[in-house]
């Protein structure tokens, strides 16, 4: 059999040959959650223009280029970006995703990220969904994929975990296997993936076993080969560069982020989503041929067709833009259930 995500890239080369053909371009107790008709109703909002600056000192965000460079491409959201297409993004996770210890739903990291990508895709269609549910272990965001996740249909997923097992004590070994079967789930939907991991924060780093709860998250995006944003070791280089303090940039409760460091988060991972989405395989961009089946896929195709993870440079598609059509971009908030109460914040910004 071959990889998921080389197939993935096959179907993507399919599509983008057949348009050059034609000349076209953790919280103590979890929230309750919340039946689909009302998450379905979960607020909905356009980013106005007036806010979609960045709008704060990025300076405090910086982190050495090789903690926020993937070599892994995201296929779907990039072709979806070439072909002018909408683009949905799920962000699925616990209390962190929820945006517990944000001043408001909109300090939220996937909310700032809309704003963000924004910045990255200014004429995108683009459509952030919050699906954080606070103190969801890896099991309990699994078990609600169906309903809050793949429902959306989404081009990219990022999965924040670990956090909450590590609290609990949750055996390590199930975690991981958790993780690589979600991962398996996902991207057999057709979604891109970006597992998040666990933060640096006083109340996680108390956890005997809190290091090798980051390393199990690092260890399945290596082996599903998927991406993987490195929240630990960011916050740790904020810390270490001198950038933000534990006072300023962990809320008063020693766990959750807050306004600051969410912004800084959304951030770096805007960058690292923008330029995953511009690495396509040098086999999208081959004329279109018809799929071959994993049996009877040429050897010269298997031994020359470079892998997703090769990040090869993308030849221009005519003239036309990367970006897609001037559409405002949306944050999905998390439903009522599920929002965390507004937590002042340690700083300003």
């Amino acid at each position: 059999m071959l990889p998921q995500r080389f197939l993935a890239a096959l179907a993507v080369a399919a599509v983008v040959g057949a348009n050059l053909a034609a000349g076209t371009g953790a919280s103590a107790q979890p929230a309750p959650v919340q039946p689909v008709d009302a998450a379905a109703k979960a607020a909905e909002h356009k980013v106005p223009e007036h806010k979609r600056s960045v709008r704060f000192d990025t300076s405090r965000c910086a982190v050495p280029d090789s903690l926020v460079s993937q070599d892994v491409a995201l296929p779907h959201v990039g072709l979806k970006l070439r072909n002018d297409q909408p683009i949905k993004i799920v962000a699925v996770g616990s209390s962190s995703t929820a945006g517990h210890g944000a001043s408001s739903p909109s300090h939220a990291y996937p909310a700032r990220l809309a704003v963000e990508l924004l910045e990255q895709w200014p004429r995108a269609q683009l459509t952030v969904v919050n699906r954080g549910v606070g103190g969801d272990r890896t099991a309990q965001m699994m078990a609600r994929f169906d309903r809050d996740v793949l429902r959306e249909k989404p081009d990219l997923v990022i999965w924040q975990v670990g956090t909450n097992d590590s609290l609990a004590g949750d055996a390590i070994p199930a975690m991981r296997k958790l993780i690589l079967d979600g991962i398996d789930e996902l991207e057999a939907a057709g979604s891109d993936v970006i597992l998040m991991s666990p933060q640096y924060a006083p109340r996680f780093n108390e956890s005997a076993d809190h290091l090798l709860r980051v390393e199990a998250v690092r260890q399945a995006a290596r082996e599903r080969h998927v991406g993987l944003f490195r929240r630990y070791e960011i916050m740790q280089s904020w810390i270490q560069r001198d950038k933000m303090t534990f006072a300023t940039m962990v809320s008063k409760d020693g766990l959750h982020m807050n306004d600051l460091s969410y912004a800084c988060m959304a951030h770096l991972l805007a960058r690292q989503v923008a330029d995953a989405s511009r690495a396509i395989p040098l086999v999208a961009i081959r004329p279109a041929t018809p799929m071959p089946t994993a049996n009877a896929m040429p050897a010269s195709v298997m031994s020359s067709a470079p892998m997703a993870s090769q990040q090869a440079p993308v030849a221009p598609v005519g003239t036309r833009p990367v970006e897609a059509p001037a559409v405002a971009a949306r944050s999905v908030e998390p439903s009522a259930g599920a929002a965390p109460a507004p937590i002042s914040p340690n700083t300003r910004w």
